[in-house]
């Protein structure tokens, strides 16, 4: 073992901060453990002596598990030990290889070790003469363009080592070949008789030469790189294993990881596939699924009695053979598992590791284990921080029940052959595992027993159906559901049947392309093309396969991605024409899946994010959902059901159904949970609230759009900003519609300034005010992210940011949404704020980034200040917050917000009130310049305090005969005390702060100090108590003998500075 670690810089991190310990030396560290720790040095006779124990002595000490004693936390503990352990084993095992495949790069450059030009280059430059001497002697012999052309085709075969051309002799005959043909063509041209053909080259013999350079130098490259390959082969495959895996992941959640990630999660999913293949083993040992134990007791006793037999000269890990064993054993129970997966089959334990682990799992007897206990298992997985933080959430039990009992998956409801359910986003097989629990207990019988368990193996088999796009996802997913049926094998085996399950219906494949199989071959390779025809007869349905008629339940939480590779987007908008608009989630092509493999009468169970309800992008899947059939439920969840995240989610609830007049006549119960409720409300269907909400009405908006808030309230704000309609020549009568925003405004997102994160490093658009030339006018005052944005309230960045305006910008917009009188309003907004719609007014030309969206006034009947003070309402705040419940207040979704047609002199008096709260703002903005502390109270005041030094400032402005004292001078003066108590010599806090609650502070604001009244008193202020560390009382403050404070000043209702 080699480590790189600097053991006193390690040293000096971990005696101060440990957090900080860079990653490389947490794992050198690691390594240092593994390699040195005592158990590593732990004899392995002792430890084989220990697993040999005979069945008997091993049952006396082994930990019980399933029984009720509580050994099964201790067994989570030991498990996630040993696969953290197998996982530090296979990245050293995996970055060893790689570290090989550069040493091979490196070397298969050149034709040797100490060569510094590349062998690519040296033959290059020897082809590079062939083209002259055929340019020489082509009058000569009549060769043509096409000649010389496939000539040196000829040389680029041999050069990338093609069977056509492998030695000298073959190059030779080759173009020999060509050149007698032109020859003859030649002598026919010319009339003259036919010459004889050449047996070799040697009347050109400076292209011969050239030529045999040509080969010699290749052949003797393409010896050495055999032999490099040769060499390497075992680490090239591991590499070739690594890229297979990351183009597979690609388009999941793990796509976006960088170089050191991606191989720290490969080299976990290995861990555990290793890892669960023992335990599983160790599982049917213990429960007596095996005839014969191998890797535990007793099966390792005899196997070392073997070893001394017939294995005394073997080399390697005398233990590979058994477990080879017992993995050929376990295909007999489950093929697939044993066999497939080849992308993980790199990682094998040697002779240390595996003891190791069977010591680990040797401690707990598996007997009595059941299907949640072992499902534990992988929750160490999909349950860990780092996955969390990639947006890989597990769906939570309360959720999958939910949706399993709404569709219907229950009882005898689940029995038959035509009643089969599909997960098309499976990950680790949430779904499935839940349904296969449902599916085997409806086979139970009044006593529990279950009497055809090979029948019950089959139907689970054959009635459950997942995909995945992560090789891994599937991998556990296989691993739950065998999980479940280990029981029903256990049945089978003790009524003398020898069950065998094929495999599982749970495919590596992209759910999301179309039924071809080319894809799949062409993208990710053989390990998804193989599985790829079976899914092809499901996707397609086609007539004849047991896929033809659909599923009776579709089910799943796919996943909800928008970052995607140019091409995976490309395969999408080819694939998914009718709902592709816009830059769409993944999740709306799964709900488009789902409903074109829904059986006739089958029910749709999904949980998804909100946004295709009223989103301007997903209106071709509204209109393919209501088409499809009956929406019969709908539930808005809480927030926080996914930890570290903030998507909002619903539950949709469908069944398939043809006939248009059931669809239209279908009433949608709507349940609606608190932003806070926690999932027991789900559970117990204690809602916030229910509503009912026609599907005719959806299927008749012009944007069809799903909006489950709509209630009586909502369409009185509506009635009452209805307007008529001169619609000349209408034969219908007077004609009404809701006065929208979108009506009487134009509107734009803000500037989007680089294309890419690159972009924004190699072109420096954004700079402060203090950077800018001069004479630039180019340069424009620009609101970025830092600066502010309130209700009537406008705060430029500190730094006073401008941006260079130009065609240059990547989304720059036209220039009036910034240069004529505007709106701002914030473009993302939290769900659980009290207001959704925020915004204030500007005329000062600030250009603005699309953290910020704008409005310019359109129709001059309505005055931007009246609409701003509409828009700030909490009448229409609350309708916003029930129609668009969304993060994102998109410009489509407030262009749909009613406006009341008020009259001019109802705006006017609108707009005074804006403009005088405008004005406060605008104050407020200077004091805060001062430095003046503003915050809002609880009471919803604004409170300021005012820094010491201008308020003094103030004060002797207007007494210009006050007199000041030094702090030093104060206190001898008696005009303030110290309490006896206070550290004179301790050093000053950096945060002292006044409660709100205590009436009379006088803050400094400049020093952090403060002092308090013992009263209120307008006027003069007598022996008032310094507050604060003693350090600050310093000659250089100065303190009025007699400060004198002016009357409150009241700015509007709710603002007071003191």
């Amino acid at each position: 073992m080699l480590l790189d670690l600097d053991i006193e810089a390690a040293l000096g991190i971990w005696n101060g901060d440990v957090a900080a310990l860079p990653e490389a030396t947490r794992r050198a560290l690691r390594d240092l453990w593994d390699g040195f720790h005592k158990e590593t040095w732990t004899a392995p006779q002792r430890i084989e002596k220990e697993l040999a124990l005979s069945p008997e002595a091993w049952l006396q000490q082994a930990l019980p598990l399933g029984h009720g004693q509580g050994h099964e936390t201790q067994l989570v503990d030991t498990l996630r030990a040993l696969v953290e352990e197998l996982q530090r084993d296979a990245r050293r095992l995996l970055d060893g290889h790689l570290a090989r495949c550069a040493e091979y790069d490196g070397k298969a450059r050149f034709l040797r070790d100490d060569d510094s030009e590349p062998a690519e280059d040296r033959l290059n430059n020897l082809r590079g003469k062939v083209p002259e001497e055929l340019a020489r002697i082509k009058p000569t012999v009549g060769l043509n363009d096409a000649d010389i052309e496939e000539i040196l085709s000829l040389l680029v075969l041999m050069q990338t080592g093609t069977s056509e051309v492998a030695s000298w002799p073959d190059l030779e005959k080759r173009v020999l070949e060509i050149v007698n043909a032109a020859r003859r063509r030649k002598a026919l041209l010319s009339g003259a008789g036919e010459p004889r053909s050449w047996d070799a080259l040697t009347q050109v013999s400076q292209l011969r030469g050239a030529l045999e350079n040509f080969a010699a130098l290749a052949l003797e490259w393409q010896g050495r790189s055999a032999h490099l390959r040769r060499t390497y082969q075992a680490d090239l495959t591991v590499r070739g294993d690594f890229l297979e895996w990351q183009s597979l992941v690609q388009e999941t959640m793990l796509g976006g990881l960088d170089d050191e990630a991606r191989r720290a999660e490969f080299a976990l999913q290995a861990a555990y596939v290793v890892f669960i293949r023992l335990l599983l083993i160790r599982v049917c040992e213990d429960k007596g699924i095996f005839p014969h134990r191998f890797l535990s007791n007793g099966g390792l006793e005899h196997w070392q009695e073997d070893i001394k037999r017939y294995l005394v000269f073997a080399n390697g890990n005398p233990y590979e053979p058994l477990l080879d064993m017992a993995y050929k054993n376990a295909q007999n129970i489950y093929a697939h598992f044993f066999t497939g997966r080849e992308l993980f089959n790199w990682f094998r334990l040697d002779q240390r590791a595996l003891l190791l682990a069977l010591h680990r799992l040797s401690k707990f007897n598996f007997a009595g284990v059941d299907s949640d206990i072992v499902g534990t298992v992988y929750n160490t997985y999909v349950n860990r921080p780092e996955k969390r933080k990639k947006g890989q959430y597990y769906t939570p039990p309360p959720i999958v029940n939910y949706i399993l009992d709404s569709v219907g998956y229950t009882g005898s409801a689940v029995i038959g052959d035509n009643k089969r359910l599909l997960d098309p986003a499976c990950g680790s097989g949430t779904f499935l595992v839940q349904a296969a629990k449902r599916l085997v207990n409806a086979y139970r019988d009044g006593d529990g027993q279950i009497h055809q368990p090979q029948r019950v193996l089959e139907r689970v088999r054959n009635n459950l159906v997942g995909f995945d796009l992560n090789p891994f996802a599937c991998y556990l997913a296989e691993v739950n559901l065998l999980i479940q049926v280990l029981d029903l094998v256990k049945i089978a085996i003790d009524a003398g049947q020898r069950p065998r399950i094929n495999r599982f219906n749970v495919y590596n494949v992209d759910a999301l392309t179309r039924a071809t199989g080319m894809l799949h071959a062409a993208r990710f390779g053989s390990l998804m093309a193989e599985e790829s025809d079976e899914v092809d007869d499901i996707k397609s349905r086609r007539p004849g396969s047991p896929h033809a008629n659909g599923f009776a339940f579709v089910v799943a939480n796919p996943p909800y991605l928008t970052a995607l590779s140019a091409d995976y987007k490309a395969m999408l908008k080819a694939d998914w024409p009718d709902v592709w608009r816009g830059q769409p989630d993944t999740y709306v092509f799964f709900l488009k899946l789902g409903l074109e493999l829904l059986a006739t009468g089958g029910k749709l169970g999904f949980i998804t994010p909100n946004t295709y309800l009223m989103g301007t992008n997903s209106g071709p899947l509204r209109v393919a959902l209501l088409r499809a059939g009956r929406i019969e439920e709908i539930v808005d969840l809480p927030q926080g059901i996914w930890h570290d995240a903030t998507v909002d989610c619903v539950l949709l609830f469908l069944t398939q159904d043809s006939y248009e007049a059931a669809r239209r006549t279908q009433t949608v119960q709507v349940h609606l949970l608190q932003l806070n409720d926690e999932l027991d409300k789900l559970v117990n269907r204690e809602w916030g609230e229910t509503l009912t909400q026609s599907q005719a009405d959806w299927l008749d908006h012009p944007r069809n759009e799903m909006n489950i808030r709509y209630d009586a309230l909502l369409a009185a704000i509506e009635n009452a900003c209805l307007v008529q309609l001169d619609v000349v020549g209408s034969t219908e009568g007077l004609q009404t519609k809701v006065l929208r925003l979108g009506d009487v405004i134009d509107s734009c997102p803000g500037i989007d300034p680089y294309a890419t994160a690159r972009d924004g490093r190699e072109n420096t658009y954004i700079k402060p005010r203090h950077d800018i030339p001069s004479n630039a006018p180019e340069w424009r005052p620009l609101l970025d992210t830092n600066s502010f944005v309130g209700r009537y309230e406008l705060r430029w960045a500190a730094n006073k940011p401008h941006i260079k305006y130009g065609d240059w910008l990547s989304r720059a917009r036209e220039p009036k949404f910034f240069e004529e009188p505007k709106l701002l309003f914030i473009r993302l907004r939290n769900r659980s704020l009290a207001r959704l719609l925020v915004a204030t007014y500007d005329e000062k030309q600030f250009f603005n980034r699309k953290n910020f969206s704008n409005i310019i006034a359109k129709d001059s009947a309505y005055d931007l200040k009246y609409l701003l003070a509409l828009f700030n309402s909490s009448l229409l705040n609350f309708w916003y917050a029930r129609r668009y419940p969304d993060v994102e207040i998109s410009i489509a979704d407030t262009n749909e917000v009613p406006i009341y047609p008020a009259d001019a002199v109802t705006q006017a008096r609108l707009v005074g009130l804006v403009d005088e709260l405008l004005r406060v703002h605008e104050q407020l903005n200077i004091w805060r310049a001062a430095g003046d502390t503003i915050g809002q109270r609880r009471d919803g005041m604004t409170h300021i305090m005012v820094a010491f030094d201008t308020l003094l400032a103030e004060t002797q402005g207007r007494h210009p005969d006050l007199q000041t004292l030094r702090l030093f001078d104060a206190e001898a003066a008696e005009l303030f005390t110290i309490p006896a108590t206070c550290n004179r010599t301790a050093t000053i806090s950096g945060n002292v702060s006044i409660p709100h609650r205590a009436p009379t502070p006088l803050p400094c604001a400049s020093t952090n100090s403060g002092w308090m009244c013992p009263m209120t008193i307008r006027g003069a202020i007598c022996k008032v108590t310094y507050r604060g560390p003693s350090g600050r009382v310093k000659p250089g403050i100065m303190l009025p003998t007699t400060l004198l404070f002016q009357p409150v000043q009241k700015i509007g209702s709710n603002f007071s500075r003191h």
